[in-house]
């Protein structure tokens, strides 16, 4: 699981629109969408361990906490992309509702497009981030080092009573 999690995330890195123009709102959606998908498969397959009769063993609580660990970056990732969507909805929004005041940061596509973008490579940050955790090594497991062996009881030199 968390092998192709991260293989999906790094394929939704590479797709992320770096120039401003290339944004639209299809793609804004398509993207918000994907990861939703991604965090919430990756969510059933937690629930479905943690819930079953069987006990979870040592190799499968590490992945669930290896993946829990990636779920913050990818829920901020989640968040700059849903801005991003909103900042490119914004002009179609404005199009389709009438009384919606311009604003000065929105006014214009380019600016929505260009702010977009900033929200985009933090979301790229994000998913690095998410990306990286999900490949690390799981931690080790804790080594428990035997007793100190008791001091071996040392010869007398002195007059035995």
């Amino acid at each position: 699981m968390l092998g192709y999690l991260a293989r999906r995330l790094a394929d939704l890195i590479d797709i992320l629109p770096v120039d401003p123009a290339a944004i639209d709102l299809a793609t804004a959606a398509d993207h918000v969408a994907r990861l939703s998908y991604d965090i919430k498969r990756a969510t059933a397959w937690m629930n479905t361990a943690l819930n079953s009769a069987i006990p979870v063993l040592l190799p499968q609580r590490e992945a669930i906490e290896q993946l829990t660990d990636a779920m913050i970056p990818m829920a901020d990732a989640q968040q700059a992309r849903t801005r991003a969507l909103a900042h490119v909805a914004h002009g179609y929004r404005a199009a389709a509702i009438p009384g919606v005041g311009p604003s000065h940061l929105r006014a214009d596509e380019s600016t929505s497009r260009i702010i977009a973008a900033d929200f985009y490579s933090r979301a790229r940050g994000h998913l690095d981030e998410a990306t990286a955790e999900l490949r690390r090594d799981p931690r080790p497991a804790p080594r428990i080092s035997p007793p100190p062996a008791a001091p071996a009881s040392a010869p007398r030199t002195g007059p035995r009573r």
